[in-house]
C-alpha cells in the first residue's frame, strides 16, 4: 500500500503525519507523492506510526499475509512440544479434512517416510 493509501485509510491528513514524524508537510508531501525519495530511516517511522512492516509499505507482501492467528500460533506450539508421531497424526487429521487447494505452494509437505 502506497504512503498516501495507509495514510488516508487511518483517516489522517498530510500535515497529521508530518507533525508525528517531525517534518514539514512540504517534506512530507514530496515523500507520499515521490517526488522526493524518502530515506530509510523516515520509511521506518511511517511504518512504525501505521503498525505495519516496511514490507507492506512498499506493496512488497501484505501484512495479513505474514500474521498468523492465537489459535494458529497455539498450533504451533503444542507441534513443537509433541513428540514425531503426534505430530504426524495431528498433520494426517488436519489434512484429511482441508478443503482442495489448487495453489501446489499452499500444500503441507508430505512428511510421512513411508511415502518418501
Amino acid at each position: 500500500m502506497s504512503i498516501k493509501g495507509i495514510r488516508t485509510k487511518n483517516g489522517l491528513s498530510q500535515p497529521d503525519v508530518a507533525a508525528a514524524l517531525g517534518l514539514s508537510t512540504v517534506v512530507y508531501s514530496r515523500y507520499e507523492n515521490g517526488s522526493r525519495q524518502t530515506p530509510i530511516d523516515v520509511l521506518i517511522q511511517i511504518a512504525d506510526l501505521f503498525g505495519v512492516t516496511l514490507d507492506y509499505l512498499l506493496d512488497r507482501k501484505s501484512s495479513e499475509d505474514i500474521t498468523i492467528s492465537d489459535f494458529e500460533n497455539g498450533l504451533l506450539i503444542a507441534s513443537r512440544n509433541a513428540d514425531e508421531r503426534a505430530r504426524q497424526d495431528a498433520l494426517n487429521i488436519l489434512l484429511s479434512h482441508s478443503m482442495p487447494v489448487t495453489n501446489s505452494e499452499d500444500k503441507a509437505p508430505d512428511t510421512n517416510p513411508e511415502n518418501k
